[in-house]
């Protein structure tokens, strides 16, 4: 029972590596739900969780960058193929099956990269971070490049020293 955030530049949920549900999960959309009740979350007021839950592999997914839940972006698939390789399953038995390093997790998607400046803030990545700990994730993955530098040293220690006194592991 175990949930990979994964920060990174887009994210194709509809992606056939999505497709297969663990048979034992950490949590379910009602569990979600009340932690996005309980909890104040990184986006925008109007989402609900039933907004960015998209089926028991994918239980969360945001466009930190956008500020909304559709986190594809046409020509982006770095985000898609590490979450692939992180947890993808799709389901088959035989010669065409996919199957990722842990494919019995869960995965929470959150991407970071603007589809307008193909770039990420500060602000985005921070977000998700925070988000990634309020969810619960067991792992986080931050493979994402960029043109871009992040700038608020301060910020970051703060929410690395978060996710360290939660337990999370944090792979970049």
């Amino acid at each position: 029972k175990t949930v990979i955030s994964v920060i990174d530049d887009s994210f194709d949920c509809m992606h056939s590596a999505f497709s297969a549900v663990p048979s034992q999960v950490k949590y379910n959309q009602d569990m979600l739900n009340n932690i996005f009740s309980a909890v104040s979350f990184n986006t925008e007021t109007s989402y609900t969780m039933s907004d960015l839950y998209k089926n028991g592999k994918v239980i969360f997914a945001y466009d930190y960058a956008d500020r909304d839940n559709d986190t594809y972006c046409s020509g982006k698939n770095h985000g898609t193929n590490v979450a692939g390789t992180a947890a993808g399953n799709n389901g088959k038995n035989d010669k065409n099956a996919f199957l990722g390093t842990a494919y019995n997790a869960q995965l929470a998607l959150m991407k970071v990269c603007s589809d307008s400046t193909d770039s990420f803030t500060d602000d985005s990545v921070i977000a998700a971070l925070d988000d990634s700990v309020k969810i619960g994730a067991d792992v986080i993955n931050c493979s994402f490049t960029s043109d871009g530098e992040l700038r608020n040293t301060q910020l970051f220690e703060s929410i690395y020293q978060r996710i360290s006194q939660s337990g999370t592991y944090i792979a970049a």
